[in-house]
């Protein structure tokens, strides 16, 4: 806790650091499962050209290699990559 003297006079300002840092952490928590969920990526296989929209994964594992992202399923199709069946 810091206490600082303002112009020489009555006024102080107390600051609170760790309750500050706390906030913080607790706002930037927030804001990243926010943005966590509505900026799920889509992902695509290279080697089949299908991607798979939000909350529809593969049957099978992409590998590495073969894994591309999108963000949007526009971007994917403009790309070439078809929606995978099972996510109609």
């Amino acid at each position: 806790m810091t206490v600082s003297i303002v112009a020489e006079g009555p006024s102080f300002r107390i600051l609170d650091e760790d309750s500050q840092e706390t906030l913080t952490a607790r706002r930037e928590t927030e804001e990243e499962q926010r943005s966590g969920e509505e900026s799920e990526t889509i992902v695509a296989d290279r080697q089949s050209k299908i991607y798979y929209s939000k909350g529809c994964r593969p049957e099978n594992e992409i590998k590495e290699r073969d894994l591309v992202t999108f963000t949007t399923s526009e971007d994917a199709e403009k790309a070439g990559y078809k929606r995978a069946q099972q996510c109609q």
